[in-house]
Protein backbone atom coordinates (compact mmCIF):
# COMPACT_ATOMS: atom_id res chain seq x y z
CA UNK A 1 0.00 0.00 0.00
CA UNK A 2 1.58 3.31 -1.04
CA UNK A 3 1.50 6.53 1.01
CA UNK A 4 -1.49 8.00 -0.82
CA UNK A 5 -3.49 4.81 -0.32
CA UNK A 6 -2.58 4.77 3.40
CA UNK A 7 -3.60 8.42 3.75
CA UNK A 8 -6.92 7.82 2.01
CA UNK A 9 -7.52 4.68 4.09
CA UNK A 10 -6.92 6.64 7.30
CA UNK A 11 -9.31 9.37 6.18
CA UNK A 12 -11.90 6.77 5.15
CA UNK A 13 -11.77 5.42 8.72
CA UNK A 14 -12.45 8.93 9.97
CA UNK A 15 -15.16 9.23 7.30
CA UNK A 16 -16.87 6.14 8.71
CA UNK A 17 -17.10 7.93 12.04
CA UNK A 18 -18.47 11.17 10.67
CA UNK A 19 -21.99 10.77 12.02
CA UNK A 20 -20.95 12.99 14.92
CA UNK A 21 -18.91 15.57 13.06
CA UNK A 22 -19.77 19.24 12.99
CA UNK A 23 -20.57 21.95 15.45
CA UNK A 24 -21.96 21.34 18.88
CA UNK A 25 -25.47 22.72 19.28
CA UNK A 26 -25.19 23.33 22.99
CA UNK A 27 -25.38 26.82 24.40
CA UNK A 28 -22.63 25.89 26.83
CA UNK A 29 -20.13 28.74 27.19
CA UNK A 30 -16.46 28.00 26.62
CA UNK A 31 -14.71 27.64 29.95
CA UNK A 32 -11.25 28.95 30.81
CA UNK A 33 -10.16 25.32 31.23
CA UNK A 34 -11.33 24.46 27.72
CA UNK A 35 -9.47 27.44 26.28
CA UNK A 36 -6.34 26.44 28.19
CA UNK A 37 -6.55 22.84 26.94
CA UNK A 38 -7.25 23.89 23.34
CA UNK A 39 -4.33 26.34 23.36
CA UNK A 40 -1.99 23.75 24.90
CA UNK A 41 -2.94 21.13 22.30
CA UNK A 42 -2.63 23.66 19.47
CA UNK A 43 0.84 24.62 20.72
CA UNK A 44 1.85 20.95 20.91
CA UNK A 45 0.53 20.26 17.40
CA UNK A 46 2.22 23.37 16.00
CA UNK A 47 5.55 22.39 17.56
CA UNK A 48 5.19 18.93 16.03
CA UNK A 49 4.33 20.36 12.59
CA UNK A 50 7.33 22.69 12.79
CA UNK A 51 9.61 19.78 13.74
CA UNK A 52 8.36 17.83 10.71
CA UNK A 53 8.73 20.84 8.39
CA UNK A 54 5.22 20.18 7.15
CA UNK A 55 3.33 22.65 4.94
CA UNK A 56 -0.04 20.92 4.61
CA UNK A 57 -1.48 18.19 6.83
CA UNK A 58 -4.69 16.43 7.73
CA UNK A 59 -5.81 16.99 11.33
CA UNK A 60 -8.47 14.99 13.13
CA UNK A 61 -10.20 15.48 16.47
CA UNK A 62 -12.31 13.46 18.88
CA UNK A 63 -15.71 15.11 18.97
CA UNK A 64 -17.72 12.36 20.60
CA UNK A 65 -17.48 8.80 21.85
CA UNK A 66 -17.60 6.41 18.90
CA UNK A 67 -15.52 3.71 20.55
CA UNK A 68 -18.37 1.20 20.20
CA UNK A 69 -17.56 1.27 16.47
CA UNK A 70 -13.86 0.73 17.14
CA UNK A 71 -13.08 4.30 16.12
CA UNK A 72 -11.84 7.40 17.91
CA UNK A 73 -11.68 10.43 15.58
CA UNK A 74 -14.89 12.01 14.29
CA UNK A 75 -13.86 15.05 12.25
CA UNK A 76 -10.96 15.83 9.95
CA UNK A 77 -9.68 18.98 8.28
CA UNK A 78 -6.85 20.33 6.18
CA UNK A 79 -4.32 22.47 7.98
CA UNK A 80 -1.77 24.51 6.08
CA UNK A 81 0.89 27.07 6.75
CA UNK A 82 -0.09 30.51 5.49
CA UNK A 83 2.70 31.57 3.17
CA UNK A 84 2.32 35.27 4.02
CA UNK A 85 2.69 35.15 7.80
CA UNK A 86 3.64 31.55 8.65
CA UNK A 87 0.59 30.90 10.84
CA UNK A 88 -1.24 27.58 10.63
CA UNK A 89 -4.79 27.69 9.30
CA UNK A 90 -7.35 24.91 9.67
CA UNK A 91 -9.65 24.67 6.65
CA UNK A 92 -12.73 22.51 7.04
CA UNK A 93 -16.43 22.05 6.53
CA UNK A 94 -18.85 22.37 9.45
CA UNK A 95 -22.59 22.07 9.55
CA UNK A 96 -24.65 24.89 10.96
CA UNK A 97 -26.14 23.95 14.31
CA UNK A 98 -29.48 22.24 13.95
CA UNK A 99 -29.56 22.69 10.17
CA UNK A 100 -28.86 20.55 7.14
CA UNK A 101 -26.53 23.16 5.65
CA UNK A 102 -22.81 23.60 6.04
CA UNK A 103 -20.11 26.11 5.15
CA UNK A 104 -16.35 26.10 4.79
CA UNK A 105 -14.36 27.72 7.59
CA UNK A 106 -10.78 28.81 8.09
CA UNK A 107 -9.64 28.99 11.71
CA UNK A 108 -6.56 28.98 13.86
CA UNK A 109 -5.27 25.73 15.35
CA UNK A 110 -6.71 26.33 18.83
CA UNK A 111 -10.21 26.98 17.47
CA UNK A 112 -10.23 23.48 15.99
CA UNK A 113 -10.39 22.06 19.53
CA UNK A 114 -12.79 24.64 21.03
CA UNK A 115 -15.86 22.78 19.80
CA UNK A 116 -16.49 20.92 23.09
CA UNK A 117 -14.47 17.81 22.17
CA UNK A 118 -14.80 14.53 24.02
CA UNK A 119 -11.05 14.61 24.59
CA UNK A 120 -8.22 16.94 23.72
CA UNK A 121 -6.37 14.69 21.31
CA UNK A 122 -5.06 15.22 17.81
CA UNK A 123 -4.34 12.91 14.93
CA UNK A 124 -1.87 14.39 12.45
CA UNK A 125 -1.47 12.79 9.02
CA UNK A 126 1.44 14.23 7.07
CA UNK A 127 1.21 13.58 3.34
CA UNK A 128 4.27 13.12 1.17
CA UNK A 129 5.87 16.46 0.18
CA UNK A 130 4.41 16.35 -3.35
CA UNK A 131 0.87 15.88 -2.06
CA UNK A 132 1.39 18.61 0.53
CA UNK A 133 2.31 20.97 -2.31
CA UNK A 134 -0.66 20.06 -4.50
CA UNK A 135 -3.06 20.27 -1.54
CA UNK A 136 -1.82 23.78 -0.82
CA UNK A 137 -2.20 24.67 -4.50
CA UNK A 138 -5.78 23.33 -4.44
CA UNK A 139 -6.53 25.52 -1.40
CA UNK A 140 -4.97 28.58 -3.03
CA UNK A 141 -6.82 27.95 -6.28
CA UNK A 142 -10.16 27.91 -4.43
CA UNK A 143 -10.86 24.23 -5.07
CA UNK A 144 -12.60 24.01 -1.68
CA UNK A 145 -15.80 25.77 -2.78
CA UNK A 146 -15.75 23.90 -6.11
CA UNK A 147 -16.14 20.54 -4.35
CA UNK A 148 -18.38 21.84 -1.56
CA UNK A 149 -22.04 20.82 -1.35
CA UNK A 150 -23.87 23.02 1.15
CA UNK A 151 -26.57 20.37 1.80
CA UNK A 152 -25.14 18.53 4.79
CA UNK A 153 -25.87 15.03 6.00
CA UNK A 154 -24.10 13.47 8.96
CA UNK A 155 -24.15 10.09 7.25
CA UNK A 156 -23.73 11.19 3.64
CA UNK A 157 -22.86 8.43 1.22
CA UNK A 158 -19.45 9.31 -0.23
CA UNK A 159 -20.52 9.09 -3.89
CA UNK A 160 -23.81 10.99 -3.52
CA UNK A 161 -23.63 14.49 -5.01
CA UNK A 162 -26.81 15.90 -3.44
CA UNK A 163 -25.34 15.94 0.07
CA UNK A 164 -21.95 15.83 1.74
CA UNK A 165 -20.39 15.71 5.17
CA UNK A 166 -17.17 17.26 6.39
CA UNK A 167 -14.96 14.26 5.85
CA UNK A 168 -16.38 13.68 2.36
CA UNK A 169 -15.41 17.24 1.46
CA UNK A 170 -11.87 16.54 2.67
CA UNK A 171 -11.62 13.37 0.58
CA UNK A 172 -12.74 15.29 -2.50
CA UNK A 173 -10.11 17.98 -1.82
CA UNK A 174 -7.46 15.26 -1.77
CA UNK A 175 -8.84 13.91 -5.05
CA UNK A 176 -8.51 17.38 -6.63
CA UNK A 177 -4.92 17.62 -5.35
CA UNK A 178 -4.23 14.24 -6.97
CA UNK A 179 -5.33 15.42 -10.39
CA UNK A 180 -9.12 15.24 -10.47
CA UNK A 181 -10.88 18.27 -11.89
CA UNK A 182 -12.15 20.75 -9.32
CA UNK A 183 -15.73 19.52 -9.32
CA UNK A 184 -17.50 16.94 -7.20
CA UNK A 185 -18.33 14.41 -9.90
CA UNK A 186 -14.77 14.14 -11.19
CA UNK A 187 -13.33 14.10 -7.66
CA UNK A 188 -15.62 11.21 -6.79
CA UNK A 189 -14.73 9.43 -10.03
CA UNK A 190 -11.05 9.72 -9.06
CA UNK A 191 -11.81 8.36 -5.57
CA UNK A 192 -13.66 5.38 -7.05
CA UNK A 193 -10.73 4.56 -9.30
Amino acid sequence: MNRIQRLLAAILLIFAASANAGQSCSEKPVTPEAVTQALALAQEVQAYLESQQAQTVVLARVGSDISKHGLRYTHAALAYRDLTDGHWIVYHKLNHCGQDEASLFRQGLANFWLDDPLEYRALVLIPAPGLQKTLLEAVNQQAGPAVHQKHYSLIAYPYETTQQNSNGWLLEMIAVAQGAQANREQAQQWLRS
